[in-house]
């Protein structure tokens, strides 16, 4: 049996901003110019444990907003 796994980045949890500066919060060091937000983490995977999922196996799914 193989297993999916997800790769997330940068995330604007309670755990994290309680940790950073308030100008680091809203001008990230990200491709993308912004942290994610759990829920967008959350639906890569809702996808991956639903029945939607048919077809995919054994990956690492990059959900950090940049490439590499």
């Amino acid at each position: 049996m193989f297993i999916n796994g997800v790769e997330p980045g940068r995330v604007l949890t309670p755990m994290v901003t309680s940790r950073l500066l308030p100008e680091q919060v809203a001008h990230p060091r990200t491709p993308l110019g912004r942290y994610a937000d759990p829920e967008e983490i959350a639906e890569v995977v809702e996808f991956l444990c639903s029945e939607r999922n048919t077809y995919t196996t054994g990956s690492v799914w990059s959900v950090k907003g940049q490439t590499g």
